[in-house]
């Protein structure tokens, strides 16, 4: 790809990028949210078009109009949210699109015929021991994720794009994924690796391209770049320290929450929250940390469960309460549950406190605008204008929006679910640092997270949950990841 230029009206999302892959390597390519690397992934895989530019493919002049066109040629991109028809069988999922019908009718040769062979070899190749009749939705989601590739493997893939492929997955699905990778990499495939996890990069990558506000900054081996200088070339400013701290006092018990208990999920939570607190929550994926969240917040049903904030006891749990209560949640599905994505940034930041900008019912605009833009200015939100669509910003700038909206109804204890998934170096540290300013304040947070380098570099605490029980707390300092890892699977 040479002097790529892509332009969304009067904003520039590319400015004469280039990127040049090889075969049978992995390239990473990385940069900030909104540094334009998604957008330069549509254009390869034919979801977009450039305005200015060009491509070749294995030594041709390459134009995909559509991503019918990519596929055909032999690039196929898997998306962070995967594309899968969950209640079709594995095997329709692998052949939708290349089905052959005669009059409108699937020939015999799909089912039971020359597909189901091809489709079952190719598991095999991949050493995934999954029935073609099961039912995708069904599947984990690191299953679900290599029936993905499998399904670019059977279209002929030469150069497959993957975009945040990790991000939700536990550590052993996320070394299942690297032995793949390795193998289509040995087999001669190319590899673009879209990650936001440094440490994922430098376990994988042959090769990197760093993007930065829509321009190619460097492109080269991986191996000449040290970490610091990654971030640095990313954000474009020095970054001293990955987890900023802020001098707090740890202050008396706050929120008290004893035998917690959902219909399935959690079995047992008790915990005792102090102002000034960070107190992280580790697991592996599934053991039930959103779900406790969710059950404390009112959002699922609870079977049992007690909770006192400021000494005063909660009769019910659910999010009004809470809200008026100040306590605020930061949910993990950004876009289905922590913003509305068709309303003004303005308008999600205000929306858990509206009576805080109304005057007799009536909602004043101006107040809304102006304080959006200081909250902007808090978190270094980078938006045009607070009026557009929040559904317009990147990934990481939702997630300060959906922060900030917690920040303007004040909530005194904030609880935070995989508040950094799937967003920049440069947006975690703001992150971080607004979150060691809030316990300066004396407010507090649960911070659950699948990342235990962050859990361990911003929490005062740390309680880890295994099958849906919550440990008591530890200092920080005197755990590791080891011993975090032990406790998770119960031993």
């Amino acid at each position: 790809m040479t002097h790529i230029t892509k332009r969304f009206g009067e904003t520039i999302a590319l400015a004469d990028v280039s990127l040049s892959v090889q075969a049978g390597e992995v390239h990473a390519l990385i940069g900030e949210n909104g540094a334009g690397k998604s957008t330069l992934m549509k254009i390869l895989s034919g979801a977009q078009r450039a305005d200015s530019g060009t491509i070749t493919f294995a030594g041709q002049p390459f134009a995909p109009t559509s991503p019918l066109d990519s596929l055909r040629a032999g690039i196929a991109m898997i998306y962070q949210e995967l594309n899968l028809a969950p209640h079709l069988t594995v095997e329709a999922n692998l052949m939708l699109g290349r089905e052959a019908s005669a009059c409108g009718f699937l020939t015999d040769e799909i089912f039971g015929g020359s597909w189901s062979r091809k489709c079952g070899q190719t598991l095999q190749r991949l050493g995934l021991h999954i029935p073609i009749n099961r039912i995708v939705g069904k599947l984990g989601v690191a299953d679900q994720q290599m029936i993905e590739i499998a399904r670019a493997l059977i279209s002929g893939a030469r150069l497959i794009i993957m975009d945040e492929p990790t991000s939700a997955l536990a550590q052993h699905e996320v070394q299942r994924l690297f032995d793949i990778i390795r193998q289509l990499r040995n087999e001669g495939i190319a590899i673009v690796y879209i990650s936001h996890f440094l440490e994922e990069i430098e376990a994988i990558a042959d090769r990197i391209t760093i993007l930065r506000d829509g321009r190619t900054i460097a492109s080269g081996p991986l191996h000449r770049w040290t970490r610091p200088k990654i971030i640095e070339a990313m954000v474009g400013r020095q970054v001293d320290e990955m987890y900023p701290r802020v001098d707090h006092t740890i202050g008396e018990p706050l929120l008290r929450v004893s035998g917690l208990c959902g219909r399935k999920l959690p079995k047992q939570v008790d915990l005792v929250l102090h102002r000034g607190e960070i107190l992280g929550i580790a697991g592996l994926v599934g053991a039930g940390r959103t779900e406790m969240l969710r059950a404390l917040f009112g959002l699922d049903p609870r079977k049992q469960g007690q909770a006192t904030l400021n000494g005063v006891k909660i009769s019910r749990f659910g999010p009004d309460v809470w809200n008026a209560m100040g306590v605020g949640l930061l949910s993990e599905d950004r876009k289905g549950e922590g913003l509305a994505q068709n309303l003004p940034c303005s308008s999600n930041i205000t929306l858990s406190a509206l009576k805080k900008q109304s005057i007799m019912g009536w909602l004043g605009r101006d107040g809304e605008r102006t304080a959006s833009i200081r909250l902007a200015r808090r978190l270094n939100i980078k938006w045009a204008d607070c009026g557009q669509p929040v559904s317009s910003l990147s990934g990481g700038n939702q997630q300060k929006v959906a922060l900030a909206r917690l920040l303007y109804a004040d909530a005194d204890v904030l609880l935070m679910d995989e508040p950094t998934r799937g967003i920049d170096v440069g947006a975690k540290v703001d992150i971080y640092r607004a979150m060691g300013e809030l316990t300066q304040q004396g407010k507090a947070i649960v911070m659950v997270s699948s990342y235990l380098p962050e859990l361990m570099g911003v929490c005062d605490r740390i309680a880890v949950m295994s099958r849906g029980v919550l440990s008591p707390p530890y200092p920080a300092e005197e755990l590791t990841s080891e011993k975090i890892m032990q406790m998770a699977v119960g031993s």
